[in-house]
C-alpha cells in the first residue's frame, strides 16, 4: 500500500527554479486520465494514497466533480473519439456508470443535492452552448441556466446566482435564477471553471490582469466586487478550494497548496512516484476525504 506525505515546504526561488525541470524529458500517453487519492489522517498529520486511476484509457477524461453527498465523482470521457459523455464513478461501490448518451457533447458535469439531478454544458441544440439539467440515469433533460450567452464552465452558489465564463468572450458573467439577461462582469477572464469559495456565496475566476499578470480573484455577486486572491501558479490557471479555505493547484507531479494565513504556495503533496505529470485540473470532496487529479500517464508505465 503506498502513501504520499503531504509536507508544508515554502516555494522560494530553489523551488520556483526547480519547477518542470524534467517535464520537457518525459514522454507521456496520449489523452489526460482522473487519479482519486484518498485523505488519510495519521499521527504525522494527512497523507495521500492513491486508490486508482479511475479512467485509465488513451481518450480524453477529465473535469471531475465531487457529489454534496461525498460518494461519487463525476467526470466526462470521449471513448468513441467522437463525443464527451458525463460518466459516474462511485466511491464506495468503485462502479463506473455512463450517465449521458445523448446525439450531443456534454461536460462540465455537477451533481445536485439528492443525487437525482445533474448539470451540465451541453454543445449542440439550442441554444448551442448552454448549461442543462438532467434527471438522473435518463438523457432527459432542460434548460438550466436561461441565458443565450454562450457558457464554457459555470458554477452555483447557494442562492442560485451563477458565474459562468463565456466562450469566445473569454469574460465573467452572473446569471441570477430565471433571469435571462447575463450580468457581465469582467473581460480578461482565463478559460478556468468558475469556483464557489467555501462557506460564502462568492465565485473565484482566474483573470490577466493589465501588466499580464494571472491571478485568482473572487467576485461578490451582490456587490460584484472583485478581490485579487493569490497568483497562479507557475501559469497553471487549474485549481480547487479545500473545505477549510485553502487553495490547490498542480505543477508537473506535485500539489502546491496557498493558505490564506500564509499568503504564499507552499508544496503540499509530492505524487511523483504514482507515474503521473503535467496535473491540470483538480476536485477535493467537501469532506476533504478524497482528492482528484487531472493527470497524463507516463508512457513506460503500463495501465
Amino acid at each position: 500500500m503506498k502513501f504520499t506525505q503531504l509536507v508544508i515546504i515554502p516555494v522560494g526561488v530553489m523551488a520556483c527554479s526547480s519547477f518542470s525541470a524534467s517535464i520537457f524529458a518525459t514522454e507521456y500517453r496520449p489523452g489526460m486520465d482522473i487519479f482519486l487519492y484518498q485523505v488519510i489522517q495519521s499521527d504525522k498529520g494527512k497523507r495521500l494514497k492513491l486508490v486508482k486511476n479511475i479512467s485509465n484509457q488513451d481518450g480524453y477524461d477529465n473535469q471531475p466533480s465531487f457529489s454534496p453527498d461525498n460518494q461519487r465523482l463525476l467526470y466526462v470521457s470521449n471513448r468513441d473519439g467522437k463525443q464527451t459523455d458525463i460518466y459516474e464513478y462511485h466511491l464506495e461501490t468503485k462502479k463506473d456508470l455512463r450517465l449521458t448518451q445523448t446525439s450531443y457533447s456534454e461536460y462540465s458535469p455537477m451533481m445536485e443535492k439528492g443525487n437525482k439531478t445533474f448539470t451540465a454544458v451541453r454543445e449542440g441544440g439550442q441554444p448551442y452552448q448552454s448549461v442543462h439539467r438532467y434527471k438522473y440515469q435518463s438523457d432527459t433533460s432542460s434548460w438550466a441556466v436561461k441565458t443565450h450567452t454562450p457558457i464554457g464552465y459555470y458554477a452555483f452558489n447557494n442562492q442560485g446566482t451563477v458565474a459562468a465564463w463565456a466562450r469566445w468572450a473569454n469574460s465573467l458573467y452572473l446569471v441570477q435564477p430565471e433571469e435571462k439577461e447575463a450580468l457581465f462582469i469582467t473581460g480578461y477572464a482565463l478559460p478556468s471553471k468558475p469556483l464557489l469559495i467555501p462557506k460564502t456565496n462568492s465565485f473565484s475566476f482566474v483573470h490577466r490582469q493589465a501588466n499580464d499578470a494571472l491571478w485568482i480573484k473572487s467576485v461578490e455577486p451582490a456587490t460584484r466586487a472583485i478581490t485579487p486572491i493569490a497568483p497562479v501558479l507557475n501559469n497553471n490557471i487549474d485549481y480547487t478550494w479545500t473545505p477549510d479555505g485553502n487553495i490547490v493547484s498542480g505543477n508537473n507531479d506535485q500539489l502546491f497548496i496557498w493558505q490564506k494565513n500564509k499568503k504564499d504556495w507552499h508544496l503540499w503533496a509530492d505524487l511523483s512516484g504514482d507515474n503521473l505529470g503535467q496535473i491540470s485540473r483538480l476536485a477535493v470532496s467537501n469532506d476533504f476525504r478524497y482528492v482528484a487529479v487531472v493527470a497524463k500517464v507516463k508512457k513506460d508505465h503500463e495501465r
